[in-house]
């Protein structure tokens, strides 16, 4: 490893990437700091410039390209250079795709403090795969992908506070039919009743964001 590393930021927002760029210039293991905000210029850069890291967001106002396009660029035609991907929005499919297709070396929670950077910098330079304690615990809830279509529609309902009763009336079903879907969930995931399945549901939805509707999609063609 060279005595200072030389990274490149690429973030769509300038103010979040000049920020980073004045926390890590603090550092003495960092040594030149690029920063862009298009595809374009991140290639040029990279042809033009000895890069070590790429720090990268997933998304992008731009329907032409995203962080997956490249980060998936980068590790085929750059392989040294290490690549560190941040995101607002953790999500279980992005991990799958950035890790385990791509090859990206870390994945960091946007919220991530400063001195959480430096240890992943250090952990990729020396090879390992770093990821966010934040974004752990969404692997964690992995469980949540199984769920089905009607029993999810049950659980939201429950979170709102719905009965069984009016749950049943609602959706045009039998109460026997809610329970039952209650039950099977409950039996999938080791919960003892439907207190215990409907806390960790909201916890898993507040934590990790499920629902936002503006998340980069990795398998957009």
């Amino acid at each position: 490893m060279k005595k200072q590393i030389d990274i490149l930021i690429i973030d769509d927002s300038i103010m979040f990437g000049e920020g980073i760029k004045e926390l890590l210039g603090q550092n003495q293991m960092i040594g030149s700091i690029e920063c862009t905000s298009g595809q374009k210029e991140a290639y040029e850069l990279l042809d033009k410039k000895d890069i070590d890291i790429i720090l990268l967001d997933l998304n992008f106002d731009s329907n032409e390209f995203d962080g997956f396009t490249i980060a998936h660029y980068v590790k085929r035609t750059y392989p040294s250079i290490k690549v560190i991907v941040i995101t607002q929005h953790a999500k279980i499919d992005h991990y799958n795709v950035l890790i385990n297709e791509i090859g990206v070396d870390a994945y960091l929670d946007k919220r991530m403090s400063v001195n959480q950077l430096y240890i992943a910098i250090k952990e990729i330079c020396n090879n390992k795969v770093y990821i966010d304690p934040m974004i752990k615990k969404v692997l964690d809830s992995g469980k949540w992908l199984k769920i089905t279509p009607r029993e999810k529609e049950i659980i939201e309902l429950m979170c709102k506070g719905h009965s069984q009763k009016l749950i049943a009336d609602r959706l045009f079903i039998d109460i026997k039919t809610v329970e039952s879907h209650l039950r099977n969930a409950r039996e999938r995931y080791g919960f003892n009743n439907s207190a215990e399945l409907i806390s960790e549901y909201l916890s898993y939805k507040n934590s990790f964001r499920e629902n936002y509707k503006g998340t980069t999609s990795p398998f957009r063609k």
